[in-house]
């Protein structure tokens, strides 16, 4: 067989392996993603910096709250009384799955009625994502991890979006930071967890604009991706996503307008 993207045949597998026959050969072959040819992209789309703008991202994030990491089991990122909320949801989080309990509804508050969590920015994801952290360490360890993590994960989503369209790499840094560390999420970082992980939307404007604009990508795998992102956010926050929605909402409006001729 020979791979649509590489002119000579493909690699045949060691005799001692089975060969790979049927639907996934003729995949591979018409797809251009054949043996050698992954190697070769591999090895052209490599390089260091993959690794080196999310680390310099955290690096600049703990520098920031170097006071709190001198002693994160007793300090926690933040000074106003959201943030002690936010490391009782975790506690909850990590307590409930302990005991089988539901991460959606806690009898420990307002007894013995209980409080149902999806009213409030209880971030169960989250919870369940730093529960080992917690149980071991404790909530206020397992906060400042994901309050460290928050602010370079949306720098770094800032610099994915930014480098889609800007072909510069040093621009799209600079963008990326300006992003995770502008006057908003700074100051939502003094206690609303919730609103300073910002993965979403730079990601969901890099898919939306693949779906709608670009096109070069099956649409189906490109939804999946969109609609497991989604499902992440509301599992963290729900009006992230319905403040995406009027925002790629108005995007389409607008485009509608302007390549209307062409539409």
């Amino acid at each position: 067989a020979v791979c649509a993207g590489c002119p000579r045949p493909m690699l045949r597998p060691p005799p001692s392996r089975p060969r790979v026959t049927g639907w996934f050969q003729a995949w591979t072959a018409r797809t251009g993603w054949c043996n050698r040819h992954l190697v070769k992209r591999a090895k052209e789309g490599f390089s260091p910096l993959v690794f080196l703008i999310p680390r310099s991202y955290l690096a600049l994030t703990v520098l920031a709250y170097a006071d709190v990491w001198r002693a994160p089991f007793e300090r926690y990122v933040g000074s106003i009384p959201d943030a002690l909320q936010s490391i009782w949801f975790l506690s909850w989080t990590a307590y409930a799955l302990q005991h089988h309990g539901s991460l959606l509804v806690s009898d420990a508050l307002n007894a013995p009625q209980g409080v149902d969590l999806t009213w409030n920015t209880a971030m169960p994801l989250l919870g369940v994502l730093v529960a080992p952290i917690t149980v071991t360490l404790g909530p206020i360890l397992a906060y400042n991890v994901l309050a460290t993590a928050a602010v370079g994960i949306s720098a770094w989503t800032g610099y994915v979006a930014i480098n889609h369209f800007v072909n510069n790499r040093l621009a799209s840094w600079l963008g990326g930071g300006l992003f995770g560390f502008s006057p908003y999420i700074m100051a939502q970082s003094l206690g609303h967890l919730d609103l300073i992980l910002m993965f979403y939307p730079p990601l969901a404007m890099v898919l939306f604009d693949e779906i709608a604009i670009r096109q070069r990508k099956d649409w189906r795998l490109v939804g999946l991706a969109l609609g497991l992102l989604t499902a992440a956010q509301l599992l963290i926050f729900e009006e992230i996503v319905v403040g995406v929605a009027i925002a790629v909402s108005i995007s389409l409006v607008v485009a509608s307008l302007m390549w209307r001729s062409q539409l």
